[in-house]
């Protein structure tokens, strides 16, 4: 659903305007032919069909696919009074209950669920797409930090070695290399990675091709997941692609995925 804000500080031809540029610059991505509202805050309007239209699309909406390995990327973490550690984030993959003895990347430090918490309520168990918070015993608050993950123990083996699909921005005025500080945006962490083409030696602006991510921390990954990648030093976004292989073991100078 694409919202279009602030709906009461322009006239209805401006709004036709902004409808129809908004359009086109959304063709051709996932987001083409979708619902468009215009609401205002201030005044109330258009925030019924924006609720309306946003139950219509999620009765509507495959509900995510439990695979029994419960993963939380913590995008908060601070300390409750009277409760102690409470961490916040998407759970996906699995459910979780409350009792669960759960592990910590990438310390791998252990502790229990004590209390979950979903969209304001106490629940005693909740399933992957929930938005969660976690109230965890056996660890500090300052142990923990944005990018880590809860996951069950033993469900879940972490990597730090990748092999990748990726595509380049058709924007970028450069190509990309092993050359450069760059950096992954994976789940909600921001980890320093060293980057090499497989292959060819280097990926042209527009190009697909394959990489490894030599990550500076260990994650909880698997084949599918998604992720972007920066360059810390032009503080620029390169491109972005798709884990394949979380333990490749294939040396990258003889990766040629390129060739047959």
């Amino acid at each position: 659903v694409v919202v279009l804000a602030k709906r009461d500080l322009v006239v209805s031809d401006s709004l036709e305007l902004a409808r129809l540029a908004t359009a086109e610059r959304l063709e051709g991505t996932f987001l083409s032919g979708a619902p468009m509202i215009a609401v205002s805050s201030t005044t109330g309007t258009g925030l019924g069909d924006l609720l309306a239209t946003i139950e219509e699309t999620l009765s509507s909406t495959t509900r995510a696919v439990d695979r029994a390995r419960p993963r939380l990327f913590i995008d908060r973490v601070f300390a409750a009074k009277g409760s102690g550690t409470v961490v916040t984030g998407t759970l996906t993959h699995g459910t979780l209950t409350e009792g669960d003895t759960v592990t910590l990347t990438p310390s791998m430090r252990t502790a229990r669920v004590r209390a979950l918490q979903s969209l304001g309520r106490g629940v005693s168990s909740a399933g992957p797409g929930s938005r969660l918070a976690i109230n965890l015993a056996g660890v500090d608050h300052d142990q923990l930090r944005r990018g880590d993950a809860v996951v069950r123990e033993g469900d879940w083996q972490v990597t730090s070695v990748v092999d990748a699909s990726m595509t380049v921005l058709a924007t970028l005025d450069h190509s990309l290399s092993r050359r450069g500080a760059h950096t992954v945006h994976v789940g909600s962490d921001e980890i320093p990675t060293r980057v090499r083409v497989l292959g060819p030696e280097s990926m042209a602006p527009g190009e697909s091709g394959f990489v490894r991510l030599h990550l500076a921390r260990a994650v909880p990954l698997v084949p599918g997941d998604r992720f972007v990648l920066r360059e810390s030093g032009r503080g620029e976004t390169v491109g972005g692609g798709e884990v394949l292989d979380v333990a490749p073991t294939t040396r990258a100078v003889d990766a040629r995925p390129d060739k047959d």
